[in-house]
């Protein structure tokens, strides 16, 4: 005995515009073309693009030699009772991977330091968290007006020759030709932020 065929065949099929296949096309050929960009060291496709695009456009230009230095971002704060500059450590602010170059600091510096709506975003963050450790003295930089990034370029050792494992030193004992400074708070910024120390930077004009 075999079953009675269904009087309707039903089959499924997967929705499909007619302009998804050209739309695709448009968007490899664009994404293809800022890769190649970024790969011959031009900077036409972040004129162009979304911040968001283009940090996924930059893999092909990666490594492309082999490193003679390590990089190491710090950051300064400007110590408003002794008008002097005094290393802070942003790792208590960014806890995530506070120690490898995972660290969201590292990385904003690495991506966005030449930024300046990101350097002024973490400058605010960093001024407001630090100041408000000093209000539950828990910090051992007095309030701060503002901050001072900068790379740190430690040579690599010549093949062959015994590699020092990484060491966090303080920022004052590395050579000046070491130092690469990246933003600096203005000095109309500082003033007004130390003479209103604990007014958050996001309630200032």
């Amino acid at each position: 005995m075999t079953d009675d065929p269904p009087d309707e065949i039903e089959v499924a099929y997967a929705w499909q515009s007619p302009l998804l296949p050209r739309i695709l096309t448009i968007v490899a050929i664009v994404y293809f073309s800022a890769v190649g960009l970024d790969a011959i060291g031009s900077t036409l496709q972040t004129r162009l693009l979304p911040n968001v695009l283009t940090y996924f456009t930059q893999v092909a230009g990666l490594f492309p030699s082999a490193a003679v230095a390590v990089i190491d971002y710090r950051v300064e704060g400007w110590d408003c009772k002794a008008s002097l500059w005094k290393e802070i450590d942003p790792r208590v602010d960014f806890p995530m991977d506070a120690d490898s170059k995972e660290n969201r600091f590292y990385r904003a510096m690495q991506f966005f330091r030449q930024r300046r709506p990101v350097m002024i975003a973490l400058e605010e963050f960093l001024v407001d968290r630090h100041n408000a450790r000093v209000q539950r003295a828990a910090q051992e930089v007095g309030v701060i007006g503002g901050i001072r990034t900068q790379s740190i370029r430690i040579p690599l050792p010549q093949p062959g020759n015994k590699v020092t494992p990484y060491e966090r030193r303080p920022v004052a004992s590395y050579p000046t030709e070491e130092h690469h400074y990246w933003y600096l708070t203005p000095l109309s910024r500082r003033e007004e932020r130390c003479s209103h120390p604990f007014t958050s930077s996001g309630d200032q004009g």
